[in-house]
């Protein structure tokens, strides 16, 4: 028997708090007991009852026993409720799990989307750990040697009848064991990052992902996830949430909180998100804007229309402008007002030149001009005086 199946060394950091906190989330009810003495839990599946005492003054001599007695009862039920005790007991920490509604029979996914899926669940996991050491847009290399520490530390746990479901269970304290003057050198440049520290930029960066997704469905703007940046969001999330996603009706990415260690930022036991087919146009493009890694900066751009494009009669629409003069870019892409849009389709049939002034980002191989101002015709033979020279610090695309 291993040290962490072994009930005696389970209980020697083991609480009562712990346990009855366990019991709670796998769906056991109270059944009364005596203050400050012992409370009684109970969970009852089909026609089975199973009820175990726990102890709560530790300063008694049988309180280990009654312990050992209650760890006992659950190791030897087959009730699930009892198993999903006993797994957080035997694998301690907050426990996460992906959740994906691929589109077979319920339970069951590709042998390939499955493969697939883990690969998401684990970089969701790399870039969690880089951001609560660094937040970043894009990690690459940074931050590697302690992702994997950490994934050295975090353990598989079995999958669930249902959707497909990938489980694990993430360590709550400090992920590297320094010591003496390693320890002091740790601490003093970046402090001690514990797998708690982790799962909270875990929450943290979805939650902000959710919020910038919404914003950039209602408004069409990727500003939110750049000021999530400070909240764990970054290219590899996003990516990772994209294929996480993708080939299914839906997917959920859950926490239960361990009562191990200091209790978590988000108030609850449990904690939940999450994503469908609609968010994957936002994902996307905030992972190659993310992936970007050249700054951002305003610029003023004269250019043939061609290429205008736009939903609906009467809404916003985009365009791509054939830079002639502003920058060494071929072309560029612009998303416009309504008012904006009609004088865009209006230099297009008259054959006119138009100037803008914006925003200039990369995203993955497409240059964008964000934050459109300033947009005007330009006459022939007229923008040769206006702008003489071409910005070469940017390469044609």
């Amino acid at each position: 028997m291993t040290q962490a199946e072994d009930p005696e060394s389970s209980l020697v950091s083991l609480d009562s708090a712990d346990l009855i906190s366990l019991l709670a989330v796998a769906g056991w009810d109270k059944q009364g007991g005596r203050s400050h003495i012992y409370e009684r839990w109970a969970v009852r599946e089909d026609d089975e009852l199973l009820s175990v005492l726990v102890p709560l003054d530790r300063t008694r001599d049988d309180y280990i026993d009654l312990l050992e007695e209650a760890l006992s009862s659950l190791e030897r039920s087959r009730l699930a409720g009892a198993q999903r005790v006993v797994s957080r007991l035997r694998a301690p920490g907050d426990e996460v799990q992906w959740q994906k509604e691929p589109h077979v029979v319920r339970g069951l996914i590709p042998w390939l989307h499955g493969e697939a899926m883990i690969a998401s669940a684990k970089q969701i996991l790399v870039a969690a750990a880089k951001a609560a050491r660094h937040p970043s847009a894009y990690h690459g290399q940074r931050e590697w040697k302690f992702a994997r520490e950490y994934l050295e530390k975090v353990l598989m746990g079995q999958t669930q009848v249902g959707s497909y479901v990938v489980t694990a269970y993430t360590p709550v304290g400090q992920i590297r064991e320094t010591e003496g003057a390693s320890r002091e050198i740790e601490s003093s440049l970046s402090g001690t990052t514990t797998g708690r520290d982790v799962m909270e930029r875990l929450t943290s960066s979805l939650i902000a992902t959710r919020e910038s997704v919404d914003h950039f469905t209602s408004t069409g703007s990727l500003s939110g996830f750049d000021a999530g940046i400070v909240h764990g969001i970054s290219c590899e999330l996003t990516r990772a949430l994209s294929a996480l996603v993708k080939d299914s009706d839906g997917a959920r990415v859950s926490v239960i909180w361990s009562p191990v260690g200091r209790p978590p930022a988000l108030s609850g036991s449990t904690w939940k998100m999450d994503f469908i087919p609609d968010d994957l146009p936002a994902l996307e493009r905030a992972s190659s804007r993310l992936a970007t890694t050249e700054p951002r900066r305003t610029v003023v751009i004269v250019g043939t229309v061609t290429n205008l494009s736009r939903p609906r009669l009467g809404q916003h629409g985009t365009i791509i402008l054939n830079v002639i003069y502003g920058v060494a870019v071929s072309r560029v892409r612009v998303r416009l007002s309504r008012a904006d849009y009609e004088h865009a389709i209006s230099a297009h049939k008259e054959g006119d030149l138009l100037r803008i002034t914006g925003t200039l980002e990369k995203e993955g191989n497409n240059y964008w001009l964000y934050d459109p101002t300033e947009l005007g015709p330009v006459e022939a033979g007229a923008f040769n005086e206006m702008f003489g020279s071409v910005d070469t610090d940017l390469m044609p695309d």
